[in-house]
Parts: C-alpha cells; structure tokens; sequence
C-alpha cells in the first residue's frame, strides 16, 4: 500500500501546487495543465486501497489567489431538479481542499488514515467533483489541440473573421440584403465565439454585449468551427429564433434572438 499511497500523494502535491501558483500562468496552460494534474489524480485514485475513512467537511477557501477558468468559469450541472448554474472555480476549492486534507494527513505519517480520507472522498465528494470539472475543460483542451494543428495548415487568403455578421456566402449576390443576420462583429476565440461590437439596430442589440462570449447554439458547441462557417451558424434561418448560451462576467445566461435581413439594419 505504502508504494500506491506515495505515487498518490505525489500526484496531489503536484496538482495542489499548481493550483497555488496558478495565478503565475496564463490561462491556457493553467487549463491544460489542471486537465493533465486532475486527470491523473482520478485515474491513480481507482487504485488506492479501500479502507475506513470520510470526506472531511471543507473549510474557507484556501486558493486566495486562484485567477479563475475565464470563458469555462460558468457551467451547469444536471440534477433530478433540473440545471444547476455552477462557477468551476467553486469545484475547483472542493477538489483541492478534500486532497489536501488526505496530502497533510500522509505527510505527518498517517498513511492509512490518508489513504481513508482520500478513498472517501473519491467515492462521494471530490471524485464526482473532478468528473464534472474534466468534462467542463475538455472542450478547451480540445479547442487549444485544434488551434495548434490548424497552425500546421497552408494559410489561405480571405476575408478576416471579425467581420462576420450575418450568414450566406461572401461572395457578391442578388439577393445579398436578404441574408441573415444578427447584427453581430465577432472573432472564433477558444470555447466559443466573442462578440466584438453589436449593432444598435440589430436583433442583438441590448441582449448581447461587447466581451460576451457565445458558447452554443440550440445547445450545439460553437467552439473549433471554421471561420467561415461561423456566421451562418449564429445567424441560421432568417425569422428562426435560437437560443444562444452566453458567457458573460462570472455567469451563464440563455439568451433568445432571431435573424433579420442585413438590408434591415441599413
């Protein structure tokens, strides 16, 4: 036992103290580097030995100068009563005081009493809580793998992102006041989309803001698409409302809009 007990308690240390120092990383490693540290702390978990213990009751926040998860900060939980909001800054302090209290425990030389507290845990409060927090960073994980492969693609020459507004091609049409649109200046980021400007006389205007970052649409993730495609799959069908969930300051909101005509903001 002592040799699993002593993997773990490495694996912990570790991840505690990258979150202790996270305001020391900017916030693409201290999500990658929280999904590879947690990810291993949950799989070495399965191993240890079972023996008698309990979660211990959490305390106030220890992580005083922990920076926050950005645009992944707001999420929701199911439950039997419906969506919860959730901040994963909040699973995060769970996590790290329930392994925290197992790593004091094994340092002062109660192994088996560490190992109790830290198998507990992992049964009812911590190792649910890490599930939840690894399914929440997933899709930046993914999102960041994405950016560095399209790094290895030839550079194609067209018109910038961040001046998408409405859906349909970009090429000259007929009928191209018709197209859709949700009066929206925006740029692809990780997790989403970032809206820029918002037009006073656009569907949006008063319902999003400058900084708001979109996560899905009709509950489909709008994180990795092509800039190309990424104005048709805001705008959709002119007329057709769609639900839009938003990342705005600490929270997560549901906000509703419908396409109009580009001729219609003039």
């Amino acid at each position: 036992m002592s040799d699993t007990a002593a993997l773990f308690a490495h694996l912990v240390r570790d991840l505690c103290g990258l979150w202790l120092d996270a305001h020391t990383l900017p916030l693409d490693e201290r999500i990658t580097a929280t999904y590879r540290g947690l990810g291993l702390v949950v799989a070495s978990a399965a191993a240890l030995p079972v023996l008698p213990g309990r979660a211990p009751g959490l305390a106030s926040p220890m992580l005083v100068d922990w920076p926050g998860l950005g645009a992944y900060e707001a999420y929701w939980r199911e439950t039997d009563d419906g969506p919860v909001p959730m901040q994963a800054s909040q699973t995060v302090e769970v996590v790290f005081q329930q392994l925290w209290a197992g790593l004091e425990q094994h340092d002062a030389g109660d192994v088996e009493k560490a190992v109790g507290t830290w198998g507990a845990g992992f049964e009812t409060l911590w190792g649910p809580a890490a599930l939840e927090l690894l399914g929440v960073l997933q899709p930046a994980v993914l999102g960041y793998r994405a950016d560095a492969r399209a790094s290895f693609r030839p550079v194609r020459r067209e018109a910038s992102p961040l001046v998408m507004v409405g859906g349909g091609t970009r090429e000259p049409v007929d009928d191209v006041d018709d197209r859709p649109t949700l009066g929206l200046r925006i740029q692809p980021v990780a997790g989403g989309v970032e809206v820029l400007a918002v037009h006073p006389g656009g569907p949006a205007a008063g319902r999003l803001l400058a900084g708001d970052v979109l996560l899905t649409v009709d509950g489909e993730p709008l994180d990795g698409l092509e800039p190309e495609l990424t104005g048709p799959a805001l705008a959709g069908t002119l007329g057709a409302v769609r639900v839009f969930e938003v990342y705005r300051a600490g929270e997560t909101l549901m906000v509703r809009l419908a396409s109009v005509p580009v001729a219609s903001l003039g």
